[in-house]
């Protein structure tokens, strides 16, 4: 049971992360920057979602095509 409150752990902090990147698009600075807006959402998504141990560098094909 305590791997479980780790990754519920987890799961909360990267939902209260992705809850601040939402709040920081909908702020003045990104009013009108939907690239901008689109990038900053596609790195905290992979920063969040990909395991360091994955070994996988960013790569602009992956920036550019959201794969």
């Amino acid at each position: 049971m305590a791997g479980a409150a780790v990754y519920m752990s987890s799961v909360e902090d990267s939902q209260r992360m992705m809850a601040q990147v939402e709040k920081i698009i909908r702020s003045s600075v990104f009013f009108g920057a939907e690239t901008s807006s689109k990038l900053l959402l596609f790195l905290a998504n992979r920063a969040l979602n990909t395991p360091e141990s994955s070994g996988s560098s960013l790569k602009e094909y992956e920036i550019a095509t959201g794969n």
